[in-house]
């Protein structure tokens, strides 16, 4: 889940390896309709080996399409009490049903600011969950998306400084920055707009590596529901 652009469906195409879910990137929404994408757990996976899991990809809280993100929350606590159901009917009885094993929340942690939409998207985001202590918040993780890619270490300077040393260095320096910045965001997140949830429970995860992190961030959610121990740690 998360806003519209925030890379829900690129996450979901990382897991599963190739393009299931369609992306976008114009300025309107790609993703209109909740798609679940079904993906089998490798026999050498840590959690679950060979276990069937299913992608849920929702469309955004700001979605340009639905306009209001009222609608999009009513249609995923939808969805989420019929599925499973239609999975035991559609198995024929034999099959018990599936359950939510967890919420992954995606923010892309180059945004500048936080809207009062998404504010209000944060209240819904506790309503969805139940009441604090509810076992509910420890399944959501708040996963930084879109980071920058992590500054070079900046070479000794020489005595010598041609033209192309000093635009590496400009560049370097440039890129820490920005790296610098979205740490920033991360620690105002943490300590403002998702204070709440992360006191409930909720656990915020970084996804730097587009390609391999999210598939750790799909482990991570399994071991959660297995309580089994995590290599992984917060930020």
């Amino acid at each position: 889940m998360g806003p519209t652009g925030s890379g829900k469906s690129t996450f979901i195409n990382a897991i599963v390896n190739k393009e299931v879910a369609l992306v976008g990137h114009g300025l309107s929404t790609c993703t209109q309709q909740i798609k679940a994408h079904k993906y089998v757990l490798s026999q050498n996976s840590e959690v679950y080996p060979g276990k069937t899991v299913v992608l849920v990809d929702t469309p955004g809280f700001d979605d340009t399409a639905m306009h209001d993100s009222t609608r999009v929350f009513k249609d995923v606590v939808q969805w989420a009490a019929e599925y499973p159901k239609k999975q035991e009917t559609s198995a024929g009885g034999k099959n018990s049903p599936g359950r939510i094993t967890g919420f992954i929340y995606l923010q892309d942690i180059s945004q500048k600011r936080i809207n009062n939409r998404q504010n209000i998207d944060f209240s819904r985001l506790q309503q969805l969950l139940g009441e604090p202590g509810s076992e509910s918040y420890s399944k959501l993780f708040l996963a930084t998306f879109q980071w920058p890619p992590k500054p070079s270490e900046l070479t000794s300077p020489s005595s010598v400084v041609d033209t192309t040393t000093a635009a590496a260095t400009r560049g370097s320096a440039s890129q820490s920055l920005i790296y610098q910045q979205a740490e920033d965001r991360e620690k105002e997140l943490k300590k403002k707009f998702w204070k709440d949830l992360v006191d409930k429970g909720a656990r915020m995860v970084r996804v730097e590596d587009s390609v391999h992190d999210p598939h750790a961030v799909l482990l991570e959610v399994l071991r959660t529901l297995g309580q089994i121990s995590s290599p992984l740690n917060p930020p």
